[in-house]
């Protein structure tokens, strides 16, 4: 049987859902996810060009993009559903990992600090009490102090450090669980697209 070519690559999900972030700012991708045409407010609570996203719009459209992954991964790996049962649990818990591993997470919450978009950092940020964000909300509050004590900046950074480096191994311990189920042209796929290394 020949194997269908598969064009599309699917990203970490922090990445993901900031570009999905920088999409809601411009007031287009969740209108147009909302349904409609440039007309009134509708019943869906769809949002135009300049007016601020609805959460629970927002909380939507990711799960449907969540969910349009996952079924873009079942299919590139040519899996069954008997099979892809075994091993979205454990793509998933890679994706997690990822997030609480990464920079992506520090990074939407430095750019929307402070901006009407704070509030969807939560969102988009994914897991707020990883050890990793704790951390750095702990690190940010001193910093806010501009004489803080050089000392107390050094025991939150190195925190943040630790915690960086654990979620990292945490990352490579869920990497090897979803290797074990899978085929080498499985794993490839997974590597070609970034979950596994």
């Amino acid at each position: 049987m020949p194997i269908m070519k598969m064009e599309k690559r699917f990203y970490p999900v922090a990445l993901f859902l900031g570009l999905i972030f920088m999409a809601s700012t411009a007031g287009t991708a969740l209108a147009q996810n909302g349904g409609g045409g440039g007309g009134g407010g509708g019943g869906q609570g769809g949002f135009g060009q300049g007016q601020m996203p609805d959460p629970a719009q927002i909380q939507q459209f990711i799960a449907d993009r969540r969910q349009q992954m996952m079924d873009n991964i079942k299919l590139q790996l040519g899996a069954s559903d008997e099979e892809f049962a075994i091993i979205q649990p454990k793509i998933q818990k890679v994706m997690d990992q990822q997030q609480n591993a990464g920079t992506q997470n520090l990074m939407i919450r430095a750019f929307t600090r402070g901006t009407q978009f704070a509030q969807f950092a939560g969102i988009l940020g994914g897991n707020q009490q990883s050890p990793v964000l704790v951390a750095a909300d702990e690190l940010q509050k001193l910093l806010e102090n501009p004489v803080a004590d050089p000392d107390a900046i050094k025991v939150k950074l190195d925190t943040l450090r630790q915690a960086r480096s654990k979620a990292r191994e945490d990352l490579n311990a869920a990497r090897e669980d979803l290797k074990s189920v899978l085929t080498l042209r499985q794993e490839a796929v997974l590597v070609n697209n970034g979950l596994l290394e």
